[in-house]
């Protein structure tokens, strides 16, 4: 053998040994790696499950639900007079409102109203803004929607584990009966907790919440957020599918806080949409029939707040949606 033969040879071995060494160092982390986006694709995921859901039921569907979690609690379509779903979800912003409902709408072949609901900084507020941005790939991996500016070419795209936040994952991992979606129903809807103590409703958890939901507005986001919402409503329009703009109750412990600037905007905003689109308002966010046993904190009501809301919504207009041809 002559000697750079030798030379290639010794540095192949030397390499295959580092190799090795390397394997056995990094083999209990990448081990531990693989359990861990195993156990990430049980966690049950409200997203991947309603769009199962929906799907199973699109071609039933009369009266569609957008929005974020006070409507996800707060609306029971089982008291509607007519099928309708609940498509709202934690957090959801009007985009994914927008793209999930242009996804399905050609298969909505029953569709004859969708109901928006909108909270104090809907118009103003983005998911990749707030501390929930991971939900994006959540989207991106069960809808294929992808939010402008997410990036795809990263770990989260492919594993689970990347995707959710750590705390999440060894809460998870060290109790996963703690996290189930058997409170989702066939219908959308997800059942609420019960009336807790006045702890979770008094002035300071009001503040507190208002505060956090303040931090999320962004004037920036509001000519987007029109954008999508014009987008969806000049559809809605042209298929003869009627919109109503909805604000669910509050309890007053949060609604002191409001920033009336703020609230008369969205007020503005929503009139001249309707102006536009055909649509029609229903406020309830300062509602007197909703008292304090009806929420489950300052700002999202609970199963038997829910009831009634629905039925409220069942008397007002929905019933009346639904006897459109």
């Amino acid at each position: 053998m002559g000697f750079f033969s030798y030379l290639r040879y010794s540095i192949k071995q030397s390499l295959w040994r580092v190799l090795a060494k390397l394997f056995i160092l990094l083999s209990p982390i990448l081990i531990l790696f693989v359990i861990v986006e195993y156990l990430t694709r049980y966690i049950p995921n409200s997203i991947q499950e309603k769009k199962q859901l929906f799907e199973t039921r699109i071609k039933f569907t009369e009266v569609l639900v957008l929005g974020a979690s006070h409507a996800l609690y707060g609306i029971n379509p089982d008291y509607f007079s007519c099928s309708g779903f609940n498509l709202s979800n934690v957090s959801q912003s009007l985009f994914y409102d927008t793209e999930i409902t242009m996804k399905y709408l050609d298969r909505l072949t029953r569709l004859k109203a969708v109901i928006i609901t909108i909270f104090y900084p809907s118009f103003w507020f983005e998911l990749s803004d707030s501390f929930e941005n991971w939900r994006d790939y959540l989207y991106f991996r069960s809808y294929g929607i992808k939010y402008p500016g997410l990036k795809v070419f990263t770990l989260e795209t492919i594993s689970y584990a990347a995707i959710y936040p750590r705390k999440l994952l060894i809460q998870f991992c060290r109790d996963p009966t703690r996290f189930t979606t058997e409170k989702l129903h066939e219908n959308g809807w997800i059942l609420s907790p019960p009336a807790q103590d006045v702890s979770g409703i008094d002035d300071i958890a009001g503040l507190d919440r208002f505060k956090y939901h303040h931090s999320l507005v962004k004037r920036s986001n509001l000519f987007r957020n029109l954008h999508y919402l014009a987008r969806i409503m000049a559809e809605l329009q042209k298929r003869n599918i009627k919109i109503f703009f909805v604000t669910v109750p509050v309890y007053k412990t949060y609604s002191k806080y409001i920033d009336q600037k703020i609230e008369n905007e969205n007020h503005r905003v929503i009139d001249e949409l309707c102006s536009r689109y055909g649509c029609k308002y229903f406020d309830y966010s300062k509602d007197s029939r909703f008292i304090m046993s009806d929420f489950y904190d300052s700002d999202h009501l609970n199963r038997e707040g829910a009831k009634k809301f629905s039925m409220i919504l069942n008397k007002d207009f929905v019933s009346e949606a639904c006897k459109t041809q």
